[in-house]
């Protein structure tokens, strides 16, 4: 769709530099691998100019975005054209005017739908954002939080990102050892 210049991009290098930085990783779907991952691929970024990675990434983070509410690719160029870029942005709007301004482009259902998805992506991000806030900071009731002082568990929460992301290199480095990878586990 980038490259047929469906969705819109309007500068044709930041739009070649995504269509490079999707080439150079034949293997990746955007549906199912984060582009943070794809990201840490060295030969993400061949062929694409320094100057305009940071907005070859802006976009491919956009595109990600809208396609995880997006029921069928046709909504994606829809979206950009529109800046609704994000969960957040669709929902900041009320239901019956994004029906309004967008049933008869992508058709009533799939309207529905892209806002029902928008919608329950951003109830999950803003409980996720809840739940973190409330590790750290606590709840305020001891029997919830325990003991522990706020900097102990802000201590405690990082390490286990720390941990958990090193666990995940070093599986990710002994399964390349091996030859091996997640779709051949």
């Amino acid at each position: 769709m980038v490259q047929e210049e469906e969705v819109p991009i309007a500068d044709t290098n930041i739009r070649s530099g995504v269509v490079n930085f999707l080439a150079n990783q034949p293997d990746f779907n955007i549906r199912t691998t984060s582009v943070y991952t794809a990201l840490q691929n060295e030969a993400a970024f061949t062929n694409i100019a320094e100057e305009q990675r940071e907005e070859v990434v802006s976009q491919l983070k956009n595109l990600q975005r809208i396609q995880a509410i997006s029921p069928i690719p046709e909504v994606v160029p829809v979206l950009m054209d529109a800046n609704l870029i994000s969960a957040f942005t669709i929902t900041e709007m009320p239901e019956s005017t994004f029906i309004k301004s967008y049933g008869n482009t992508l058709g009533e259902e799939t309207a529905r739908q892209v806002y029902t998805n928008a919608l329950n992506n951003r109830i999950r991000n803003e409980q996720a954002l809840i739940s973190m806030r409330e590790t750290v900071r606590g709840t305020g009731l001891a029997i919830m939080d325990g003991s522990e002082s706020l900097e102990t568990r802000i201590f405690l929460y990082a390490l286990y990102f720390v941990v958990n992301k090193e666990y995940e290199w070093l599986r990710k480095s002994l399964l390349q050892r091996r030859g091996m990878s997640k779709k051949g586990e």
